[in-house]
């Protein structure tokens, strides 16, 4: 009993040391101001579809309605060899915007898309989202007042929006967690996550770190991997967060457990990639301290006893992450979703223990196409 209690004080105060740097960097990462005149005014819009069709609309949309007075801007919709009619309808609506055109991608996958964009890009800045994405008019001009003379890559906020009922609010409660930490790391000076739906950086720092060249082969990464190899090329003040609620893009929630799994899985997959070794370590904690609290819950049929280490573990843990997401939420606009959030927890630790395996294990499918 006093090695299981030992082994849960210390993965404690390893949690808690995380957590509570986590909640620091949120907090010292500064709100945005606006600017009446952007330092850096043009930026080349890339957007790597396949199989898009139903999104692309709506897309549209969200362009014709973009603020980009001001600034010079193209947009480069790529085709990943879609098997429906993404490509017809990309064309169709890009023949008829004098700022927008639509090629198909040289390669296969999302990072053979991105480069191909990049290769036509007219532009310095480099704007990165997805097809499945919806955002508000100041969406540019957020990025654009952010950019400076020493900016290398701006990470912007990504949120999730379901369609009521636990599963989703879940969903959007905890992505909401994610680009925090993300954010946060970036503030801490031990950058971790970013998303590439929402994205920008300078062509020619993508040029400087060989791109995707060492992890082309994996289908997830166009985002973190190319943060991590800027930040460690040109340093602390080359890596922003966009701390702007006009900086945000909204997705989708996934409607099943298995659409969900299967796209968590392929975020996963990339975790023993990663040459930082503390983002590896960072992981490894988080990955053990569900591990930890999951083993309370397993136990706990079979033995109290031998389930307090475990319970407490989780009950700790719970309270950090709670302070966490109510120092976040109203950024995202989500405080409602808090009183989520004791279920939730019980839901994430099973959650990030399976995703671990199937991650590592698993084999995985997206859009048509297996890893």
């Amino acid at each position: 009993m006093w090695v299981l209690s030992s082994l849960g004080i210390i993965l404690f105060f390893l949690y808690a040391r995380l957590f509570l740097s986590y909640m620091k960097g949120w907090k010292e990462t500064k709100l945005s101001v606006p600017v009446q005149q952007p330092e850096f005014a043009s930026f080349s819009i890339l957007v790597p579809f396949r199989n898009e069709a139903q999104s692309l609309p709506r897309l549209f949309q969200c362009f014709e309605n973009l603020d980009s007075d001001g600034i010079t801007v193209e947009l480069i919709l790529i085709d990943d060899h879609s098997e429906d009619r993404s490509f017809q309808l990309a064309k169709a609506w890009s023949e008829q915007q004098p700022w927008a055109r639509c090629v198909q991608s040289k390669g296969i996958a999302k990072k053979a898309a991105i480069q191909t964009g990049i290769e036509l890009a007219q532009n310095e800045f480099i704007l990165c989202t997805d097809s499945d994405v919806q955002f508000g008019s100041g969406w540019l001009r957020a990025f654009a007042e952010q950019a400076n003379e020493t900016t290398q890559l701006i990470s912007g906020p990504v949120q999730l929006e379901g369609k009521g009922g636990f599963f989703h609010r879940w969903q959007e409660l905890e992505f909401s967690g994610l680009i925090a930490i993300g954010a946060a790391s970036i503030q801490m000076n031990r950058p971790n996550m970013c998303n590439g739906a929402n994205l920008a950086y300078r062509k020619s720092a993508f040029h400087q770190v060989n791109g995707f060249e060492d992890n082309a082969h994996l289908m997830s990464g166009d985002d973190e991997f190319l943060m991590h190899k800027i930040y460690a090329t040109y340093g602390r003040q080359a890596v922003h967060f966009l701390k702007d609620k006009r900086a945000l893009v909204y997705t989708e929630t996934k409607d099943s457990l298995t659409a969900f799994l299967s796209q968590r899985s392929r975020w996963s997959s990339k975790a023993t990639q990663y040459k930082d070794k503390r983002v590896t370590l960072d992981l490894f904690i988080a990955y053990f301290a569900a591990c930890f609290a999951l083993s309370g819950i397993l136990i706990l049929p079979f033995s109290l006893y031998w389930a307090i280490p475990g319970l407490l573990f989780l009950a700790g843990k719970s309270f950090l992450e709670f302070v966490f997401f109510g120092q976040i939420l109203s950024f995202f606009a989500q405080e409602k979703q808090r009183k989520y959030f004791f279920v939730s927890e019980l839901f994430q630790v099973v959650y990030v223990v399976v995703i671990g395996v199937l991650g590592t294990f698993v084999k995985f499918e997206w859009k048509g196409r297996k890893q």
